[in-house]
């Protein structure tokens, strides 16, 4: 092998590692806790003599505990699969193995840390689709986006499922093969962004559905994106909304 290609091996295997995060987290926007949300909104209500009834939510939880559990297999075996990433660094960095080696099973870890997450992608989609109303909560064009994802995403599982078949024979050309990966990493991102809005579509639209049925006026999301408006309590819907979603998936 190569010192070029062993290279790209590792510069690889690094940022498989460096993308070792939880899939489908919300963006958190800048940290504002429960707590400092619920003292403006509290202003907001003094402010308006009791006229209004606003709400608000925590996005990030209602998205954590309604979806969380969807895929909790595939990705228990993505993080399984990280850690076995981390040790294999850890073995190479005190060289316990050869630079040769390190570099054929760090391949065969991308490819296998590539699977578990497209395979937790498909479980997810898959499962909003099978919630019974769930998709009537988003607009004709997110339900086209939703199909594509869940389309997108079976292929890609074909890819991923090749890639691993290669890397456990062994990989002649290392350069294809590592284009063909960054590829379909890439790919594979961009899906899970895609996932990751159509999941805060859901979650806004069911925090409007909600608002409207139980006389809500205004209602925030934690970081005071405004999600519908027409009125004073600051009532905390997180864990009701986390409710209400979750009950699509009969958790």
């Amino acid at each position: 092998m190569s010192r070029n290609t062993l290279l790209v091996a590792v510069v690889a295997l690094v940022v498989a590692v460096g993308a070792l995060v939880l899939q489908f987290a919300l963006p958190s926007g800048g940290g504002g806790a429960d707590g400092d949300l619920e003292a403006r909104v509290r202003a907001l209500e003094g402010a308006s003599s009791g006229l209004l009834r606003i709400g608000y939510f925590d996005a990030e939880a209602v998205f954590k505990g309604a979806f969380w559990e969807l895929g909790a297999n595939e990705r228990a075996e993505a993080e399984d699969i990280a850690d076995d990433i981390r040790a294999l660094l850890s073995e190479r960095q005190r060289e316990a193995i050869s630079a040769e080696e390190y570099a054929t099973r760090s391949i065969e870890l991308q490819a296998d840390f590539l699977r578990a997450n497209v395979n937790t992608l498909r479980q997810t989609i898959d499962s909003i689709f099978a919630a019974e109303g769930l998709l009537s909560l988003l607009s004709s064009d997110d339900r086209l986006q939703a199909r594509t994802v869940q389309d997108n995403a079976a292929t890609l599982k074909s890819i991923a499922d090749q890639l691993l078949a290669q890397a456990r024979v062994g990989v002649v050309n290392t350069e294809t093969f590592q284009a063909n990966y960054t590829q379909a990493q890439a790919n594979f991102q961009n899906l899970d962004s895609t996932m990751t809005s159509l999941a805060g579509s859901l979650i806004a639209s069911k925090a409007r559905r909600y608002a409207e049925e139980n006389g809500y006026d205004l209602v925030f999301t934690q970081h005071t994106s405004l999600v519908f408006g027409s009125a004073a309590k600051a009532d905390n819907l997180t864990e009701t909304l986390t409710e209400e979603m979750s009950a699509y998936f009969d958790f």
